[in-house]
């Protein structure tokens, strides 16, 4: 699942070679050095010390853990990233670093960085020789900064994105130290900066100079203390914070929207639950996150109900999604079903059959989303009413849904009369991999749901025979 997910998202390379550490390599400085530009280097569960780890004059590559709870990278020791690096799913006891005019963007999604100097460095930073000139991308999402001594992210070059982060005491050492610092230096620096849709649990504000062009919205504060006095201005330091919407209060060092505006409460879709824990206006709509790194929200795409005869297909799909145990089907108020969660860093799509329906009733469909500490978010509600059909003519078998898919899809087929049919899937080898359906099936429509988590990626044949017709589909399974 790692190799295919590697191999989609390095670079569009999709012949860039895969290593891992520690069961190739030892160390991910020797796992760098035997690896050539934009391959992937798998840090597998487990703790790892790191003596030295530096990309500069290797060229870029994906490094990505089995989880930011399960693979932790110990020692304290900076990891220096050049332009087009990408860093996914793990625990880093000590920061990044990424100067000198970097080329190409860089990406970090579902990292946690602990006890570090500062979280992530982009910048010059008073290196010589530097000259701070990218006009590339920083992309930082649902990443969790605890505890980082100065800051949690300082940017001094290029354009800094940063959305569903958690920042936990993070700028807590100094009076001129932040969760997140966005400046120019005296050479030039940071282009913009876009900080949307993230949790600030103590330690200091974000700050901004004012000659940065920047977006600063939807973000929640509690117990943050804002800047010293002596701070230069900038677009957000002490209150009111600015940005939209126009945040208030500040009493002492929460802020949020005014009165009217209550809660927005984009996260959790709840108006009536208007306060957060410190039982203050609920701060500036997102979900509350206190920085526990088993909570990272699940973001839906969509949530659909398709009707048929007696039977209800629910679809949904997900951006992404992290430490969730399964999603919760529940008709009319009841739990009728659960799916098992992917937990893929850039979403899934799910598909689950409901047959036992009647035709001409209307049901109600809610999507919850549970995490392994058993907290539960409720996603939507769908409605969706089955209806007779019209009986088939002749005897087909339809493209599966979703194609392509990871875990779980459905093959529909129709039979003119009750016939005696066998439903078979063969690999590219023309080996038989399962029976899905066999003996003798009532005329009409038949769905079945393939569920594929012991099958490994690739192209697969699945063939409908009846006495009198053979028909075959290919899929395709990507995990």
């Amino acid at each position: 699942m790692k190799l295919v997910m590697a191999l989609l998202i390095v670079c569009g390379n999709l012949f860039a070679a895969t290593v891992s550490v520690p069961s190739e390599y030892p160390t991910i400085q020797s796992a760098v050095i035997a690896s050539t530009a934009n391959d992937t280097i798998l840090i597998d569960a487990g703790v790892h010390s790191l003596p030295a780890a530096t990309l500069v004059g290797y060229g870029p590559r994906a490094i990505i853990g089995a989880g930011m709870m399960q693979s932790k990278i110990v020692g304290n020791q900076t990891i220096d990233l050049v332009g087009g690096s990408i860093v996914h799913d793990l625990w880093k006891d000590g920061g990044f670093y990424i100067h000198d005019g970097f080329d190409g963007d860089i990406e970090f999604s579902g990292v946690r960085i602990s006890n570090a100097f500062v979280g992530i460095l982009i910048g010059c930073y008073g290196y010589p020789n530097c000259t701070p000139q990218s006009d590339d991308t920083i992309k930082v999402t649902r990443c969790i900064f605890e505890n980082t001594q100065h800051y949690g992210i300082q940017c001094e070059d290029g354009h800094l994105v940063v959305e569903h982060c958690c920042f936990r005491n993070s700028g807590n050492t100094g009076s001129q130290d932040n969760a997140v610092w966005c400046a120019r230096d005296q050479q030039g620096g940071t282009l913009t900066a876009r900080i949307r849709n993230n949790s600030f649990f103590g330690g200091r504000t974000p700050y901004v100079y004012v000659d940065v062009a920047a977006v600063f919205r939807f973000n929640s504060f509690y117990q943050v203390t804002p800047l010293a006095p002596n701070q230069p201005d900038g677009q957000v330091d002490q209150a009111p914070v600015y940005g939209s919407p126009l945040f208030v209060g500040g009493v002492p060092y929460d802020y949020h929207t005014d009165a009217e505006c209550l809660s927005v409460l984009i996260g959790s879709g709840d108006p009536s639950m208007p306060l957060d824990p410190d039982n203050s206006i609920a701060d500036i709509g997102v979900h509350w996150n206190d920085c526990d790194p088993n909570f990272l929200p699940v973001e839906l795409i969509s949530f659909t109900a398709t009707p048929g005869d007696g039977r209800v297909a629910l679809n949904w799909s997900t951006g992404s999604e992290s430490n969730v145990s399964h999603f919760q089907i529940g008709r009319d108020g009841v739990e009728v079903a659960h799916v098992e969660a992917v937990n893929r860093p850039t979403g899934n799509a799910y598909v689950w059959l409901d047959t036992d329906v009647t035709n001409g009733q209307s049901y109600s469909y809610t999507l919850t989303a549970v995490d392994f500490d058993g907290s539960r978010v409720v996603h939507g509600t769908v409605e969706a009413t089955p209806r007779a059909v019209a009986l088939p003519v002749v005897l087909t078998l339809a493209q599966n849904y979703p194609n392509p898919f990871n875990a779980s899809t459905t093959i529909e087929f129709s039979l003119p009369e009750a016939e005696d049919i066998s439903l078979r899937l063969f690999n590219l080898a023309g080996q038989e991999v399962a029976v899905l359906a066999d003996g003798v099936h009532e005329a009409g429509r038949h769905a079945v749901q393939l569920n594929a988590n012991d099958l490994s990626s690739g192209v697969y044949f699945y063939r409908l025979e009846s006495a009198q017709r053979s028909i075959q589909q290919k899929m395709v399974l990507l995990k």
